[in-house]
């Protein structure tokens, strides 16, 4: 069983996405964040004290105080066990082919969707892991 991290400050989004991946059965936990900052907190915390890291992270790319990409910035001082066992699939609303681009020039992000997660989408995650 996988866990996953999503990270969008919508909300609605966030519990839509989150039922989706509960129902799959695949997932034993499924956290979601509204900040990025608050993710990154997170994430260091957990890595700290041993707790259980995410096996998969879904980020939006625009949201406030820290977008998506500064997120992957940040990332990328993370510790590179953390850095290595974590995938990251950047979920968005964005329609502009540079995000996409951008995404991929990071060498975390594994795929990029857009938002809302459906049982298609879903089992393509299910897929990348």
């Amino acid at each position: 069983m996988k866990s996953v991290l999503l990270i969008d400050d919508d909300a609605i989004i966030n519990i839509v996405n989150s039922r989706y991946l509960e129902k799959s059965g695949y997932f034993s936990s499924v956290k979601y964040v509204n900040t990025a900052t608050r993710a990154l907190s997170d994430l260091s915390t957990s890595y700290d004290s041993g707790n259980n890291i995410p096996d998969l992270i879904l980020l939006d790319i625009l949201m406030p105080v820290m977008n998506g990409f500064t997120f992957l910035d940040e990332f990328s001082h993370m510790p590179d066990d953390l850095k290595q066992k974590v995938k990251i699939v950047m979920l968005s609303s964005s329609m502009d082919p540079k995000d996409r681009a951008l995404a991929f020039e990071s060498p975390y992000v594994v795929d990029f969707m857009d938002k809302p997660l459906n049982h298609e989408k879903v089992k393509h995650l299910i897929e990348l892991l």
